[in-house]
């Protein structure tokens, strides 16, 4: 009977206690990001050690509820080059032949958003989509 009556009274104290910060109790009780997933600026993002191409990535994306990621800042791109592992990585970046560089979510690119990046041909194979995709490696790498 007394740990219910403490319980009761912890809950009703932690209750107006939150009374002037209301997303404060909320976030406490969220969920974390899952096991594997790094979180930043209130998102997870997962790292893939796994190879394939971008049209592939996206599938694996999609399969766990989440896109490639959209990279909106510098600040963003610094975290990714941060926690990055060796292999290169897809992020949500393409380009359809004659046409701006869009982010997955429909957003276009604006060149020099990031600072430099550099310029590279993308070699064809059975294994690269139509059009042209962006990864992040040790640089910001556009292929064309």
């Amino acid at each position: 009977m007394t740990v219910i009556i403490i319980l009761i009274l912890a809950i009703l104290f932690t209750e107006r206690k939150n009374e002037g910060c209301p997303n404060l109790l909320p976030a406490v009780f969220a969920d974390p990001c899952p096991k594997g997933w790094l979180g930043y600026q209130m998102k997870c993002y997962y790292f893939s050690v796994n190879e394939g191409n971008w049209t592939s990535g996206n599938s694996h994306c999609s399969s766990h509820n989440a896109s490639l990621a959209v990279v909106g800042s510098q600040e963003t791109l610094d975290f990714f080059l941060r926690y990055k592992s060796p292999p290169d990585h897809w992020i949500g970046l393409q380009k359809d032949s004659g046409q701006p560089w869009r982010w997955i979510n429909g957003s276009i690119f604006t060149e020099g958003h990031f600072g430099q990046y550099e310029e590279q041909e993308l070699q064809k194979s059975e294994n690269t989509m139509l059009g042209s995709t962006i990864y992040i490696s040790q640089g910001f790498h556009l292929l064309s």
